[in-house]
């Protein structure tokens, strides 16, 4: 088990050189039995900044209710992160498969759930600043996406050992569009109607 330090210093690896902090991750050859727990962390802690999250800003009152009753609801929160994390494994697995990569499903939960965990630090971090500068703390939340999309792109070129990150950059573009579209499905189905353009 690595200690904080060294928890610390991988995550300084896989923001840095995101290969090779993947690499390392993967070195590790954690068992099947702890993926599950590990999703089961990574959801419980999403939960908790969520919730911190909003207590320090809180809901756009123009925000449709049925959305907003989701978002407040922990339950209903911890079913949408955990299908979230699903749906997002699946993709970065079969899709990278479809296009040749080589990367297995374990392997897969276990760069997701480190590249959730580095996000849940920079969340508390974003937290912080925006407590003390609510301007600092939008601009640090704006750079900490930039980071995501940054190590995502690496870490699934790492997994499936495709080359060249611009490759995979446009192939989660596309992804991401079709999972948008799915999303705005289920939302409907669950009754969230978008906002009214009418004044």
């Amino acid at each position: 088990m690595p200690t904080f330090a060294q928890l610390l210093a991988m995550m300084g690896r896989s923001i840095q050189v995101p290969r090779e902090g993947a690499a390392e991750i993967l070195s590790f050859g954690v068992p099947r039995q702890a993926l599950g727990l590990m999703l089961a962390l990574v959801v419980v802690l999403l939960g908790i900044v969520t919730e911190a999250n909003l207590l320090v800003a809180p809901l756009d009152g123009n925000m449709p209710a049925a959305l907003a009753g989701l978002i407040q609801n922990p339950v209903a929160m911890a079913a949408m992160q955990m299908a979230g994390l699903a749906i997002t494994i699946a993709a970065i697995f079969w899709i990278g498969r479809a296009f040749g990569g080589t990367g297995g499903f374990e392997e897969t939960v276990l760069l997701v759930c480190w590249l959730q965990f580095i996000g849940i630090c920079l969340s508390v971090a974003q937290l912080v600043l925006y407590v003390l500068n609510p301007i600092l703390g939008e601009l640090f939340g704006l750079a900490t996406a930039v980071l995501s999309v940054w190590m995502l792109t690496h870490f699934i070129a790492a997994l499936h050992g495709f080359r060249s990150a611009l490759a995979v950059f446009g192939m989660m573009l596309a992804t991401a569009f079709a999972l948008v579209i799915l999303a705005s499905i289920l939302l409907l189905l669950a009754g969230v109607e978008p906002p009214s353009g009418g004044t």
